[in-house]
């Protein structure tokens, strides 16, 4: 099986609204992670502690662009990716707002903006996670 469901992809139709802000979302995270690894990694003068920190930054926010180019070609890999990605990333900050009391609040609220954009049936459905209530298995 290919990284998209079978028979879809042939004839859609327009990319719903709630993909094209998830899809925003993710891009403006993306790009604010590359930023903040590359300061990282210009700051960092040698200490291995802040090229690690500047390297995952950098490496999310590949993640990041990726899912965003999926999302707006609309591919079943993208919302599987986000969501696996997502389910992680609100764990971290949320032991971080519990237990280590610095939290990045603006990345857990897209987090959750972006998760209850994609988890309502429509969504599922125009991402191939679904099969439409009329379609037979």
């Amino acid at each position: 099986m290919t990284g998209d469901s079978p028979g879809v992809g042939t004839q859609r139709g327009p990319r719903p609204v709630p993909v094209s802000i998830f899809a925003l979302l993710t891009l403006v995270y993306g790009v604010s992670l590359a930023v903040a690894g590359v300061l990282t990694l210009v700051d960092a003068e040698g200490a291995r502690k802040n090229l690690a920190e500047g390297a995952v930054e950098l490496g999310s926010a590949a993640l990041a662009l990726t899912v965003c180019f999926g999302a707006l070609r609309v591919r079943r890999w993208a919302w599987v990716l986000f969501m696996s990605w997502a389910v992680f990333g609100l764990t971290l900050q949320l032991l971080r707002a519990f237990f280590f009391d610095d939290p990045v609040y603006w990345r857990l609220a897209m987090l959750t903006v972006a998760v209850f954009l994609l988890t309502p049936p429509e969504m599922q459905i125009a991402f191939g996670i679904r099969r439409p209530p009329h379609v037979r298995s």
